[in-house]
């Protein structure tokens, strides 16, 4: 993870956090891994649906659960890092894919 923080104002402060694509698509692996004994298919019996079709009917909300709990957690880890104490809730601007990056 990488960060960088820019002076706004007195109090503003925007921060840039870089996370490396490899932990995003390995924790949607795992949180698919983690559905996949309560998903209901016909056609099978439920927990034995296959991998790929839980990816398919599943793979978008799981990887949007999964972006949001990282950028929380490396919000935190940021601030942390940064000795940054917010004063209210961080506003996220925008959120940038970049090849092997996630911006």
């Amino acid at each position: 993870m990488q960060v960088t923080v820019e002076n706004v104002s007195e109090l503003g402060r925007r921060m840039t956090v870089t996370v490396e694509d490899a932990n995003i698509e390995q924790a949607v692996q795992e949180r698919l891994k983690s559905i996949r004994p309560s998903v209901k298919m016909a056609g099978f019996r439920p927990g034995k649906v296959p991998m790929k079709m839980v990816a398919q009917s599943h793979g978008p909300s799981a990887r949007r659960e999964v972006i949001d709990t990282i950028v929380q957690d490396s919000m935190r880890e940021a601030f942390t890092q940064e000795g940054v104490n917010p004063a209210g809730p961080p506003h996220i601007d925008s959120m940038d894919e970049e090849g092997e990056k996630f911006i």
